[in-house]
């Protein structure tokens, strides 16, 4: 089998970036109090809300009521460490979520149908994203600065929250 030694290597990596990660399985806001800590990042993807999908059949092994989705939102919002949650956009979760940042996508669900999926990014999680950046912008201008005369200019933690 000619592809195997190259697959091998992907997973090779994909195992290496597992190494610090922890996947759980459990009751969601259990999961969420044992790692509440401000390092932690959160990725929750909890069943979209039924009034969000064409049908409204039972598409998990495990679906949220409505005062399920309010439960969990409530206390997403209070996390300390970073979170980012996916569905479709909706109304309880934009309302819940107005100070997070949302960012959406054009993608395709069940039958190639044509959907929006979106994302909530807590404020956390959006300063650690933009300190990442600029950590990331300051060492491209640290190697283009070693064959330049131009001075670097000095980007600060501070100026990123403004």
């Amino acid at each position: 089998m000619p592809w195997l030694p190259r697959q091998v290597d992907h997973f090779t990596a994909i195992a290496d970036r597992l190494l610090s990660v922890q996947i759980e399985h459990g009751a969601a806001l259990d999961v969420i109090e044992r790692w509440d800590r401000p390092h932690v990042l959160l990725y929750v993807d909890p069943p979209y809300p039924h009034e969000t999908r064409p049908r409204s059949k039972n598409l998990y092994k495990f679906e949220m009521g409505q005062a399920e989705h309010v439960q969990l939102l409530e206390r997403l919002r209070v996390f300390t460490g970073m979170v980012i949650v996916s569905s479709y956009p909706n109304a309880l979760y934009q309302s819940a979520l107005r100070e997070w940042r949302m960012e959406t996508r054009a993608d395709h669900a069940e039958a190639q149908r044509e959907t929006i999926e979106a994302i909530w990014i807590n404020p956390v999680c959006d300063i650690a994203l933009k300190v990442a950046a600029a950590q990331t912008d300051l060492l491209e201008q640290a190697e283009m600065s070693e064959f330049s005369e131009t001075p670097m200019e000095l980007l600060t933690v501070d100026s990123l929250l403004k």
